[in-house]
């Protein structure tokens, strides 16, 4: 549960503050907001977790050694029926899992990075299609240095 001070700004422009500087958001637009209704936590609201089906978060910069993101990615996750946590992304479809979700991010980050790694190994010798998707890959994911 994630509590923050609401009376300074709408709870939309809360969300896009905290979009900009890439911390943990919920989809709350989707599912809405909790308000709490008591008095002694006024001008606060609650977000829940368990009332969004997942919630995302933006990786940029420097992801694993030597791999930075130049632009926002974002990245899903959830909690499967076995307890495990799953993390994926809308655009290259890369998904990883683990037992916390340290461990699903840091499987994601890999999972990207290999990714990645056979795409530019086959786009030389490839069609159009595995070429755009080697642009589409490097507009986001790049090597520290390139």
């Amino acid at each position: 549960m994630t509590t923050t001070n609401s009376n300074s700004a709408s709870h939309k422009d809360w969300l896009n503050a905290i979009a900009a500087r890439g911390m943990v958001l919920g989809y709350v637009e989707m599912a809405g907001l909790d308000l709490v209704d008591d008095p002694q936590k006024q001008g606060y609201f609650e977000v829940f977790k368990d009332d969004f089906p997942s919630v995302g978060e933006y990786l940029i910069g420097e992801i694993s050694e030597g791999w930075k993101l130049v632009q926002p990615l974002l990245i899903r996750y959830e909690k499967d029926e076995d307890g495990c946590y799953i993390f994926s992304d809308d655009i290259f479809l890369v998904y990883g899992q683990g037992n916390t979700t340290q461990e699903a991010k840091e499987d994601y980050i890999i999972s990207l990075i290999e990714y990645y790694e056979i795409i530019a190994k086959k786009a030389p010798y490839s069609n159009t299609a595995t070429q755009q998707l080697l642009g589409k890959l490097q507009s986001y994911l790049r090597k520290i240095g390139e």
